[in-house]
């Protein structure tokens, strides 16, 4: 846990109205389930986890058309950047 990602999920409950959205607040789910289910299956998660970043859009860039490639990435790598920058995770 770091400072910026406590902050990120305070903005996420900040952002909420009169009542909560829990499928707004991502940041939010993902800290239920490190509570919850990640002490006895902490490696079991790792790996599950890594499994998912390897498909998602974000993580995987088209090889081809280059068009296509460039414009996922002109896309994606601002959120990639603010990653590794927020939440000291690298996509």
């Amino acid at each position: 846990p770091t400072e910026k990602l406590a902050k990120a999920v305070a903005a996420e409950w900040n952002a909420q109205d009169a009542e909560i959205d829990l499928m707004s607040m991502h940041l939010t789910r993902l800290a239920n389930v490190a509570i919850d289910r990640v002490p006895e299956t902490r490696y079991e998660m790792a790996d599950e986890l890594a499994r998912y970043c390897e498909t998602d859009l974000v993580c995987h860039i088209a090889e081809e058309p280059e068009e296509l490639a460039e414009l996922e990435e002109a896309h994606w790598a601002p959120l990639r950047a603010w990653a590794g920058q927020a939440l000291d995770v690298i996509l």
